[in-house]
């Protein structure tokens, strides 16, 4: 029983590889989830409605979900490091990109950029958890990983808010480029190369497997709950914090 315990216990490298992906999913959701309670001073700063104000947040979904799926042909091309790295680099440029936004129409264009990296960044990361975990420790490595999400909704956001009270609402970005400047400079420097993938000589055909995983009642079924899950929930959220200031 001790040694069952102690084989699935998380080895040190482990540990620093799931710590540096959970900052990862904190920036990424955080840089999702801080225009949401922004809203008010959007709408007041660019004089838009709400209906406006809904594009500025569903441009970053919408372009991570195009580029999300385009990713599916190329992204297992790569050195999974390389890969992570790449994105991270374009999320961080993106955010930056939003901090120096003084319209709202360069805001958007600055959102749709960022989902572009955020929507594919987020994926890999789970990719990078099964190649590099075992299947026995691999629940608690993505619930490590996931945590960044929780972490992100309880401490980001407050910090951010507080952040954009004392200055304006450039600054939660300012915040989240220096993290993700740190977080950058951590992982190119302690994460392992990633290529384990590139080494099976097995030809894939991208568009077979798709149409195995759509042609599976169960997958779509997932999918389909997963879909209205998050369109029930994000119908709703962007819309509370202006509903609360008025």
């Amino acid at each position: 029983m001790i040694n069952d315990i102690d084989k699935n216990k998380l080895t040190n490298q482990e540990l620093v590889l799931l710590i540096i992906l959970s900052s990862i999913q904190f920036v990424a959701v955080l840089d999702f989830v801080i225009i949401m309670p922004l809203g008010p001073q959007f709408m007041r700063v660019f004089f838009i409605s709400p209906r406006e104000f809904s594009i500025i947040v569903s441009s970053y979904t919408f372009s991570a979900s195009i580029f999300g799926f385009l990713s599916a042909f190329f992204i297992d091309k790569f050195d999974r490091k390389k890969a992570l790295i790449t994105l991270l680099t374009g999320f961080t440029i993106s955010t930056l990109l939003c901090a120096l936004s003084n319209s709202y129409w360069s805001l958007v264009i600055s959102r749709t950029i960022a989902g572009a990296f955020g929507g594919v960044m987020g994926s890999i990361l789970f990719t990078i958890v099964g190649d590099n975990i075992k299947p026995e420790k691999r629940g608690r490595a993505t619930g490590m990983v996931m945590s960044g999400f929780a972490l992100a909704s309880i401490l980001g956001i407050p910090i951010g808010l507080y952040l954009a009270s004392i200055y304006d609402w450039h600054s939660p970005f300012y915040m989240l480029i220096i993290l993700c400047l740190i977080i950058l400079t951590s992982a190119y420097i302690v994460l392992p190369t990633m290529n384990k993938h590139l080494q099976k000589k097995i030809k894939k055909d991208t568009l077979k497997e798709m149409k195995y995983v759509l042609s599976e009642p169960n997958h779509l079924r997932a999918f389909s709950l997963s879909a209205m899950l998050t369109m029930a929930g994000f119908t709703v959220t962007p819309y509370l914090s202006p509903y609360m200031v008025s």
